[in-house]
């Protein structure tokens, strides 16, 4: 029986600076690290078939950390791009190929495009624009900032490749992990359990917190969460 393990990135040096962070490629903070490995204990040992992040730092630096628990079931591999891409970066030695796993990254798992409010604090942006249009942007899944996206706009970029890469899998009892952003992880929730706008603006989603589905009646349930002290599972993404 597959499994699938989403996860939103751990915390970024923005997100402690409370600074709207979006398609801007920020690292990890020390604490975001520290989210991931308490992360990967909940999750425990998983022999994963694909791994997929967005093209931003924080989600692949999440997904190596998430698999501390895994180093002895399968390595994991950054997929290469330009000069390393290719017949460079061949494992040639086929029993220890196929002990790794492949971490793809894709634009369709980035972050929600804040436009104009990104590198702002949520002050700067109630200072400049309101807190009503604050409000309107941050908890409609309709409204879009200026210059950027909606949450409709995210479940659209999401929708095929959570059908085509990661449910696909799924469905031939495949195990996926996904670390993705705030945005994305709860438009693939609504996805997922088919939930309202409204059932899915109120998604409980902090950094490197998991949701963990098996498949049960051909249809993905989300199983329990061991319980744990809420503090130890992050803050919300940006």
């Amino acid at each position: 029986m597959g499994k699938l393990v989403i996860v939103c990135n751990g915390e970024s040096v923005w997100d402690s600076r409370n600074l709207l962070t979006g398609w801007v490629d920020v690292a990890l903070t020390g604490r975001g690290i520290q989210e991931a490995a308490f992360a990967s204990r909940i999750i425990g040992p998983i022999a994963y078939d694909a791994v997929y992040t967005s093209n931003l730092v924080r989600t692949i630096q999440t997904s190596l950390v998430l698999m501390l628990n895994n180093q002895d079931i399968v390595t994991p591999i950054i997929e290469s791009h330009g000069f390393l891409s290719g017949k460079r970066s061949i494992i040639h030695n086929d029993s220890i190929r196929l002990s790794t796993v492949k971490i793809k990254q894709t634009w369709r798992l980035n972050e929600r495009f804040f436009g104009k409010m990104q590198g702002y604090s949520i002050d700067q942006i109630v200072a400049q624009y309101g807190i009503d249009n604050l409000n309107k942007w941050r908890y409609s899944y309709y409204e879009r900032p200026p210059r950027g996206e909606s949450l409709v706009d995210v479940e659209r970029r999401v929708r095929p490749f959570l059908r085509r890469k990661i449910l696909s899998k799924m469905h031939l009892g495949k195990n996926v992990l996904v670390v993705s952003h705030n945005s994305t992880v709860r438009a693939m929730i609504r996805i997922i359990e088919n939930l309202s706008p409204e059932e899915a603006m109120k998604l409980d989603i902090r950094t490197s917190k998991p949701f963990i589905y098996e498949f049960s009646s051909g249809k993905p349930i989300r199983l329990p969460l061991p319980k744990i002290e809420e503090r130890a599972m992050g803050m919300p993404g940006r």
